[in-house]
């Protein structure tokens, strides 16, 4: 014997389900429906597709706004961060130059070496102050 079951939306062949529970009756339905769905468009459930599509519509634009804009500031910073190392550096000389002080009477008949790099940063320090 066949039974089926005529809603408002589906026809529902109860044969596969004998309980007619309604919790029963509206999964059907609702699986009904989604058969139907996928049949008419298989991309119908496909949310997370068609919100990254929204999404790279807001998000492109911002991304190449940030790849055109260049920093305002950081020009400055490094400029401030140079003059700064600078001047660590002639305070740092000075201590040193303190030290040596201390024991100038030891070693004031022994030669003295430079280097160039040191030469070329003592002339850096000379353009500076």
């Amino acid at each position: 014997m066949v039974i089926i079951f005529f809603s408002l939306f589906v026809e529902v062949n109860i044969i596969s389900h004998p309980c007619l529970c309604g919790c029963c009756l509206l999964n059907l339905r609702v699986e009904e429906q989604q058969k139907k769905a996928l049949e008419e468009d298989p991309t119908v459930f496909d949310y997370d597709g068609v919100y990254d599509k929204m999404k790279e519509k807001v998000a492109r634009p911002l991304i190449q706004d940030r790849e055109q804009r260049k920093s305002r500031y950081i020009q400055n910073l490094i400029k401030k961060v140079k003059e700064r190392e600078q001047y660590h550096d002639i305070v740092y000389e000075k201590k040193i130059a303190k030290e040596r002080s201390k024991y100038k009477h030891l070693y004031d008949d022994k030669d003295k070496f430079i280097t160039e790099a040191y030469r070329k940063k003592l002339v850096e320090r000379d353009r500076w102050s």
